[in-house]
């Protein structure tokens, strides 16, 4: 330090609540402090000495804070400038960010009212024309059934690819550097979305960049509804078109039910964490359910690695816990309300196919073909499962986050990084 004073990096603070969310965005570091603890660090921030912020916290709480630990944790999270690295601009300018303008277009309020008639539009005609409605058997196009699989396959495709780049459009409406990319997650090609610095953001401007994945699935599913639509209307009865619209909004119900389980790390998750002011929802209640089978079975609950919740925070976990147990049910029902009806199907459409013909007949081809794929995508999971058991290393105790109650000084809870969404190919 020179001259007593701590070169930090330039940070954002926003007000969660109770707490105040403190990051520096570009290397997605983010912490919770307490309303003390962030006006210490804007103190720092501002440049005062250690000393002159040590005389003003004794003189604003009347106890002395241990400027040492909280310069500490400041380093930890990647807030003190090094050597090397020199001081930045007041003013924070950065490159401008590509596709801003076409973001804010397709995002404003004009746009939004043309998404929601066209909604309007589908709802209206799903009403008057019951076979338009969502139901298990516009999953099967046609009499092959690999063809189903392959034309789900590239549908899904299509649709995730909708949905994450709605969310770096609504990221990049906002000026962050939110980007798009493909990697995979076992064997499945998986797109993912990441908002730098989205948590340096206040929180009544990051719900639509978590709600724009399920906005492009509204948008998707009321366009295909309507092409259903028109091609029955047209041809008097739905053609291959009309069927394989329904067949991709049928999948995209799937896709944006699956949003509704805020029990996982869902799009909507992150908008109930946003709103309670709890970003470390999952995590606590995960500790309280691990605390409570501790209790049941009568053992000494696991110590190292635990982190300290404030009394707002144990409401909302209180609030929670049913909310998963609720979840879990919908997921069960939802499982047997959609995809059991596809499975079912599916097995009798295989099993036909493979008894209904000898080797000679395409039929007979077509499921063995399908049914070796599916097969063939079990085995595949099972077999990585095994081989990533194996080569995982023995568990040891992860060092927590600073215990805000033994420690001397206000001590920040560490925070879960910007949003980061990935969509997957089931």
């Amino acid at each position: 330090m020179d001259n007593g004073t701590v070169p930090l990096h330039r940070l954002t603070f926003v007000d969660e609540g109770q707490d105040v969310l403190i990051g520096r965005p570009e290397i997605e570091s983010f912490a919770l402090f307490p309303p003390d603890g962030a006006e210490l660090v804007r103190r720092l921030q501002a440049g005062d000495t250690v000393e002159q912020a040590g005389r003003w916290y004794r003189a604003a709480y009347g106890e002395d804070a241990d400027l040492d630990d909280v310069v500490e944790a400041l380093r930890g999270l990647g807030f003190v400038r090094g050597e090397d690295e020199g001081e930045e601009s007041a003013n924070g300018a950065s490159a401008p960010v590509r596709w801003r303008r076409p973001a804010a277009v397709l995002l404003s309020r004009p746009a939004f009212l043309c998404y929601f008639l066209l909604a309007v539009a589908a709802v209206y005609l799903e009403v008057r024309r019951p076979g338009l409605r969502p139901a298990s058997g516009h999953f099967f196009v046609g009499r092959s059934l690999l063809l189903v699989e392959a034309a789900a396959y590239l549908a899904e495709l299509v649709g995730l690819l909708l949905h994450e780049g709605f969310h770096v459009l609504a990221g990049r409406r906002l000026g962050l550097s939110s980007r798009l990319s493909i990697s995979r997650r076992l064997y499945f090609i998986v797109f993912q979305t990441t908002m730098t610095g989205l948590m340096g953001v206040e929180p009544r401007k990051r719900i639509l960049p978590f709600c724009a994945g399920l906005l492009a699935d509204a948008i998707n599913y009321s366009v295909m509804i309507v092409i259903a639509a028109v091609d029955t209307r047209l041809n008097g009865g739905a053609t291959f078109v009309g069927h394989f619209a329904l067949l991709l909004a049928y999948l995209t119900l799937l896709r944006m039910s699956w949003q509704f389980m805020v029990f996982m790390e869902t799009d909507l998750y992150y908008v109930f964490t946003t709103l309670a002011h709890c970003p470390n929802l999952l995590r606590l209640t995960r500790q309280q359910l691990r605390r409570g089978a501790y209790r049941l079975l009568r053992r000494p609950p696991a110590t190292g690695g635990e982190l300290s919740s404030t009394p707002h925070e144990l409401r909302v976990v209180r609030f929670y816990l049913p909310v998963v147990v609720i979840g879990t049910a919908v997921m069960i029902a939802a499982a047997v309300l959609f995809a059991l009806p596809v499975m079912i199907e599916f097995v009798i459409r295989l099993t036909h196919g493979i008894t209904g013909g000898g080797p000679l007949d395409e039929r007979f081809w077509d499921a063995a073909a399908a049914g070796g794929l599916v097969l063939g995508q079990l085995v595949i999971v099972v077999v990585i499962a095994i081989r990533e058991r194996r080569a995982r290393p023995p568990r040891r105790a992860a060092a927590g986050p600073v215990d805000a109650a033994t420690a001397s000084a206000p001590a920040p809870a560490l925070a879960p990084p910007a949003f980061t969404d990935r969509s997957d190919l089931p």
